[in-house]
């Protein structure tokens, strides 16, 4: 009689999380890089390959790390941040995990964070806005003046447009 063993390798992901004042909980998962799960290109050109047809921010050939996801929760809303693009967040607990993480909500459909994520001597920053509900990443930049700015600011500013009242449904 054969005997068949099945071995199973899992990829390990790494779960942090952080709470901000105002009940909200940020959840972000990162895990390894896969390499079938992008378009890769131009590797052997140069120190930077292109991922999905874009140089990966502050990192030489292939990411290691990807951000999986990132979810906020507030008031009995979850909303999935956009993290595309985001790798090697350096997000050990020497690094000090979620501690570069901002933000707030003026109610639990408008709300502002802001994060810096390092690795390795490089650095990006990420600023993302939920209003009325819906989502927007709108800055991913390894401009050191903004690293700068979001290092000395670290709660994104109080827009008018994120404190109005959210619109019903």
């Amino acid at each position: 009689m054969l005997a068949l063993a099945c071995f199973c390798v899992q990829a390990h992901a790494d779960t942090y999380q952080r709470h901000l004042p105002g009940a909200i909980m940020v959840t972000l998962v990162d895990g390894p890089f896969h390499e079938g799960d992008h378009h890769i290109d131009h590797c052997n050109q140069a120190d930077t390959c292109l991922v999905d047809h874009l140089p990966p921010l502050m990192t030489l050939g292939l990411p290691t790390v990807e951000i999986k996801s990132i979810t906020v929760s507030v008031g009995g809303m979850t909303y999935a941040l956009p993290s595309s693009r985001m790798f090697n967040p350096g997000l050990s607990s020497q690094s000090g995990g979620l501690e570069r993480f901002a933000g707030y909500c003026a109610n639990r459909f408008n709300c502002a964070f802001r994060a810096r994520f390092a690795e390795a001597g490089g650095a990006y920053a990420a600023e993302w806005i939920i209003r009325n509900g819906v989502a927007t990443r709108t800055v991913l930049s390894t401009s050191i003046d903004i690293s700068t700015l979001f290092s000395e600011n670290r709660m994104p500013p109080r827009d008018e447009k994120c404190s109005l009242p959210a619109r019903t449904f």
